[in-house]
């Protein structure tokens, strides 16, 4: 980590503070400083639009939906360039989606939230937890092979 007049360097692990559409058209610039996403135009590198969604880090959900990960996680529709919501998180401390994409877990203070994988919206919330801290996602297990007497 590093900072000098206002130029960041990061870790190459480090989560993503910029992300690139699918389709290639639009990139999505984190500003940490004014607490928003700025949307830019890939042919033109032109700054299009700016959205007023504060975090610390991006994640692509689907094909069409950027979440924007902080004390809340807000939603943007990457088909519109604009916000479409947002969950309150408090004190989030882990985000991941599941190997097929379908869900994505959020664990915050006392509360863990299952997410549609896709929208990023909230299909479960579950709280009085003490304080988690990490996730996994179960593997379906292969069925046994059947034996033969």
């Amino acid at each position: 980590y590093g900072a000098s007049e206002k130029v960041y360097f990061f870790n190459p692990g480090d989560p993503p503070k910029m992300l690139l559409r699918p389709d290639g058209r639009f990139a999505y610039a984190l500003n940490l400083e004014t607490s928003d996403v700025t949307v830019v135009e890939a042919d033109t590198a032109a700054a299009v639009e700016k959205i007023g969604a504060g975090g610390w880090t991006l994640a692509l959900l689907g094909e069409s939906t950027l979440a924007v990960l902080g004390s809340e996680l807000n939603l943007i529709d990457t088909s519109r360039n604009a916000k479409i919501g947002q969950v309150e998180l408090p004190k989030l401390q882990g985000f991941k989606r599941s190997a097929d994409g379908a869900y994505a877990v959020a664990l915050a203070r006392g509360t863990v939230v299952i997410l549609d994988g896709t929208t990023g919206q909230e299909r479960a919330r579950l709280v009085d937890f003490v304080d988690p801290t990490r996730m996994a996602f179960a593997k379906d297990a292969d069925p046994p092979e059947p034996t033969t007497p």
